[in-house]
């Protein structure tokens, strides 16, 4: 007894182009998402003169990621400072918590998930187009 195979050649054809395909649109849905966090992330920024916010960038990576590197002063915004003293023991203060990091990934995150799952929904929808 033999078993007979319908579309397995077509099916198989189509799995091994998948994954060209979908790193073409993962990459594009990553770099969208990496402009779109970085947007926010500076509209969220607790800053005034405008220095904190130019230092926010993205910048590729070589596996078709993308690093959003929120600046030096990233941490002491988002965390806030303990109370600091000058040198005859007066204090100057703590610099209170300003997140904008976290927030922004949060709204943006429903986002980024659609546009990783419309990715690979596509890259698919193409290669079954042309299997």
């Amino acid at each position: 007894m033999t078993a007979r195979t319908s579309g397995f050649r077509a099916t198989a054809v189509m799995l091994r182009t998948l994954p060209k395909s979908v790193e073409r649109k993962i990459e594009a849905a990553n770099a969208e998402n990496a402009e779109d966090l970085m947007r926010t992330a500076k509209v969220l920024i607790p800053e005034k003169t405008g220095k904190a916010r130019r230092l926010i960038k993205a910048m590729p990576q070589g596996d078709g990621g993308v690093l959003v590197d929120f600046g030096p002063l990233s941490k002491i915004l988002e965390g806030g400072t303990e109370e600091r003293h000058h040198k005859d023991g007066k204090s100057t203060g703590k610099g209170p918590a300003r997140p904008f990091v976290n927030p922004a990934l949060q709204v943006t995150e429903k986002r980024r998930k659609n546009r990783a799952r419309k990715a690979v929904r596509d890259a698919i929808r193409e290669v079954k187009g042309n299997g």
